[in-house]
């Protein structure tokens, strides 16, 4: 049992540093592309309700 929390506290620390070094650049990455494709997905929506 308490391994199992060891392992789950370690899990947790390396997900935390793995959040503080790519972070910022996957926020930046995940806005940079919804903006694009959010755009592409209206004009198709938009086309398919002209339809």
């Amino acid at each position: 049992m308490i391994a199992f929390f060891l392992v789950l506290i370690a899990l947790f620390f390396c997900l935390f540093a793995f959040s503080l070094l790519w972070g910022n650049r996957i926020i930046e990455g995940i806005e940079a592309r919804s903006g694009k494709e959010a755009d592409e997905m209206l004009q198709i929506i938009e086309a398919k309700m002209k339809k």
